[in-house]
């Protein structure tokens, strides 16, 4: 090794066996894996819960309220009150 820096032949030997000085770029994140990462975080999976059982009280309740079955007469929502 010279003072200035590698030889030619000890540039070249290193070349060979280490491959070129160059950084390789990270795959990138599509949105599909970040809408998933979404999906790992606790909170998401609590307000997801929620939503559904929120849907099926809600279907639930019209769906009796057509059929006149046990909670005809009274309104959608109130079938949220009678449970809890």
């Amino acid at each position: 090794m010279n003072k200035f820096g590698l030889t030619t032949e000890e540039a070249s030997k290193a070349l060979s066996e280490q491959g070129n000085n160059a950084l390789t770029q990270p795959p990138r994140e599509t949105f599909w894996d970040k809408l998933w990462e979404n999906f790992k975080d606790p909170i998401i999976r609590i307000l997801i819960l929620a939503l559904l059982v929120n849907v099926v009280f809600f279907y639930g309740a019209r769906r009796l309220d057509r059929n006149d079955g046990y909670f005809s007469g009274h309104h959608s929502g109130d079938f949220c009150f009678y449970l809890f």
